[in-house]
């Protein structure tokens, strides 16, 4: 019987034009093994596999599926990297030392920047790929900063809490804080309809 690995997993859309990226893979995260995968979806072949920092847990790919960055956790030591990643050469492009940020989670691309959430410091943190640094931080002043998602203008920030039992609504034109939602125990994911 085939060992079950815990794991993560991201559909990439079809891309027009084979010279953009791959296309129609699936990119899949290993925390036990601390890699990052692609797999044909319709053979179940394993394409490529790059090492990640340990314990991974999100993983956000860049609009033109060329690029992916990984939260890097950590298991009984907190997390301090982020793994950029080249799918397209299948390495490890940057391992990103955010210090002294913690517990890298929640990941989202946006343009070429991507949020994440620093769980243990409750902040929401920007990664500009290009320049290969992080070039702005919030405070979310609630506990557990989980997950993170960005509307399309990068105005709005959603960021999901797990011990504060709540998801922030952050207006990034004003730097604020907007509202709180209250949800349930520990809520651990957001989805958006469209």
């Amino acid at each position: 019987m085939p060992r079950a690995l815990p794991c993560l997993i991201l559909v990439l859309t079809s891309l027009s034009g084979a010279a953009q990226g791959p296309s129609g893979r699936l990119v899949v995260l290993n925390k036990e093994d601390a890699t990052l995968v692609t797999v044909d979806p319709a053979s179940g072949r394993v394409l490529g596999r790059v090492p990640t920092g340990e314990a991974p847990h999100e993983v956000a790919v860049s609009a033109d599926g060329r690029t992916a960055v990984v939260g890097n956790y950590g298991a009984q030591t907190p997390g301090s990297t982020i793994s950029v990643i080249d799918l397209t050469a299948m390495k490890e492009l940057h391992r990103v030392d955010v210090s002294p940020l913690r517990r890298p989670h929640g990941v989202f691309f946006n343009g070429g920047s991507v949020y994440f959430t620093s769980e243990t410091n409750r902040i929401l943190a920007r990664y500009d790929v290009a320049s290969n640094r992080i070039d702005w931080l919030f405070g979310t002043g609630q506990s557990g900063t989980h997950m993170v998602w960005a509307n399309a203008d990068a105005s709005k920030m959603y960021a999901c809490n797990i011990g504060s039992d709540s998801i922030a609504m952050v207006d990034l034109k004003t730097l604020a804080v907007t509202g709180r939602i209250e949800t349930g125990r520990g809520p651990d994911g957001m989805a958006w309809a469209r």
